[in-house]
C-alpha cells in the first residue's frame, strides 16, 4: 500500500471538522482555475484572429501568384497564359495546385460630382473564391460573366452616392492608352478589412480580359491555390527556381516572378505576430499568479498540520514520506482547479463559436464578433504543462517539511 497516498486521501481540504473548505484552499483553487482558463481563453480567441484573418486574407491574394517582372515593375502590362513551360514548372513545384488566369489594372470610377481610384480584380474562377466574394456581397449579387457590370465594396458606393443598379463610369490606363466603360453596379459588398473595401472592385474575367485587350485564357497574372499553408513559402521558393531554369534555357520569353499571400498580405501577418507575443506575456503572467497562489496554500495547509507532522515523524515517518504527502494533497488542488478553468473556458469557447454573442469593433479589428478555435491539442498541452510546472513548485513548500523537529511541533499550538 502506498502510505503517502492513503495519508492524504485521508486529510481533508477543511481542517478542525468544518464542513467548508478553508479560505485559502478557496483562493488557492480559484487562482488556479482563474488563470488556467485565462490561458486557455487566449489561445482559443488568438488562433481564432489568426485562422479568421488568413482566411480573409486569403480570399482577397493568391496562395502563390506568377507575374511577368515588367508587370510587377510597372513598366508594361503583358499577357500571361499557362504555356506548357509555365505548366511544367507548376507541375515540378507544386503538383497537388490550381493555376487560373486573373487580372488586376488600376482605373477610376467616376460620378457626376465625384471620382475614386480603385484596383480592378477579376473575379476568381474556382469555386472557393467565387464563394468567399458572394459571402461578403450585403446588397445585390456578383456580375454575371456575360454582363457589364461591376461589383462595389460598401465604401465606394457611399463615397460617390452610388447604389445596386446605378450606372457608374470606369477609366482605366492600359499600356498608356485610355479606356473608358460604363457599368451597372451589380451589388455591394462589406469585408470590414479597410485597404481592400476602399480599393477593391470586381469585374467578370471576360470583361477585365477585354479591357485590357487579353484573349481567353490570358490574364495579367496566374494565381495557384490549394496549396497548404505550411507548405507556402517552399513552394514558391521550388517554383521560382523552376522558372528561373524554363527562362534560362530559352522556354520563356520573360522572366516571371513568383509572389505568396504572406507578402502580399504582410501588413495583416506582421499584425498577427504581435499576436503571439501578447500569448506568450499572458502565459507567463498567468503561470506567476497559480505558481505563487499554490505555493502559499501548500505553506498554510503545512501551517495547519504542524502537530500531524511531529506525530507522524515521531511514529518513524520519513521526510520523504511527508513530503509525498503534501504534494498529493497540493495536487489534489491544483486537480479541482484545473478543471474547473477548462470547464470554464471551453464553456466560454464553444458557445461564443456557436452564438458570436461578444461584438468587435470591425473598424478596429477587421472583423464583427470575437472569433475562437478550440485546439484540443494546445489544451492537453497547456493542462500537461499545468501539471508538470505545479508538481516542481510544490517542491518548494514540501521542503520545509524536512527542516520540521517532531520535539517542537507537539508543542506547537
Amino acid at each position: 500500500m502506498n502510505v503517502a497516498l492513503f495519508i492524504s486521501r485521508r486529510l481533508r481540504l477543511t481542517p478542525g471538522g468544518r464542513r467548508r473548505p478553508s479560505t485559502n484552499v478557496v483562493i488557492a483553487v480559484a487562482g488556479i482555475s482563474c488563470a488556467v482558463a485565462v490561458m486557455l481563453l487566449s489561445i482559443g480567441i488568438v488562433l481564432g484572429f489568426k485562422n479568421a484573418i488568413r482566411e480573409k486574407v486569403a480570399g482577397f491574394e493568391a496562395a502563390i501568384s506568377i507575374e511577368p517582372a515588367r508587370n510587377v515593375s510597372g513598366e508594361a502590362m503583358l499577357p500571361v497564359a499557362l504555356t506548357p513551360a509555365i505548366s511544367e514548372a507548376v507541375g515540378d513545384a507544386i503538383p497537388a495546385a490550381s493555376v487560373a488566369p486573373a487580372v488586376r489594372h488600376a482605373g477610376i470610377l467616376k460620378t457626376e460630382d465625384d471620382f475614386l481610384g480603385v484596383v480592378f480584380r477579376s473575379l476568381p474562377s474556382d469555386s472557393a473564391g467565387l464563394r468567399f466574394v458572394s459571402d461578403m456581397v450585403v446588397s445585390g449579387t456578383i456580375p454575371a460573366d456575360t454582363a457589364r457590370e461591376v461589383l462595389l465594396s460598401e465604401r465606394q458606393a457611399s463615397r460617390l452616392r452610388l447604389s445596386t443598379g446605378d450606372k457608374v463610369y470606369s477609366y482605366f490606363f492600359v499600356n498608356g492608352a485610355l479606356k473608358a466603360r460604363r457599368y451597372a453596379v451589380s451589388g455591394l459588398f462589406r469585408s470590414n478589412f479597410g485597404d481592400y473595401d476602399d480599393l477593391t472592385a470586381y469585374l467578370p474575367l471576360p470583361e477585365s480580359q477585354g479591357v485590357c485587350g487579353l484573349g481567353a485564357g490570358n490574364g495579367l497574372r496566374l494565381e495557384l491555390q490549394g496549396i497548404p499553408e505550411a507548405e507556402i513559402k517552399r513552394s514558391a521558393e521550388r517554383l521560382q527556381q523552376a522558372l528561373n531554369k524554363e527562362y534560362a534555357f530559352g522556354r520563356l520569353r520573360e522572366p516571371m516572378v513568383v509572389d505568396t499571400v504572406s507578402r502580399s498580405g504582410a501588413m495583416y501577418y506582421n499584425w498577427l505576430g504581435l499576436l503571439d507575443t501578447n500569448v506568450v506575456v499572458i502565459l507567463i503572467l498567468m503561470g506567476c499568479v497559480s505558481g505563487f497562489t499554490l505555493i502559499s496554500s501548500v505553506f498554510i495547509l503545512i501551517l495547519e498540520r504542524v502537530r500531524m507532522i511531529g506525530q507522524l515523524k515521531s511514529l518513524g515517518a520519513t521526510d520523504g514520506l511527508v513530503r509525498r504527502v503534501f504534494i498529493l494533497l497540493g495536487g489534489r488542488i491544483v486537480a479541482i482547479g484545473l478543471l474547473t478553468g477548462n470547464i470554464l473556458a471551453l464553456g466560454f469557447l464553444l458557445t461564443q463559436r456557436m452564438w458570436h454573442y461578444l461584438p468587435l469593433d470591425p473598424q478596429a479589428y477587421y472583423l464583427s464578433y470575437v472569433p475562437v478555435e478550440i485546439s484540443w491539442l494546445h489544451v492537453a498541452l497547456l493542462d500537461l504543462g499545468v501539471v508538470a510546472v505545479s508538481a516542481g513548485l510544490m517542491l518548494i513548500p514540501a521542503a520545509v517539511v524536512a527542516r520540521i523537529s517532531p520535539a517542537k511541533t507537539m508543542r506547537f499550538e
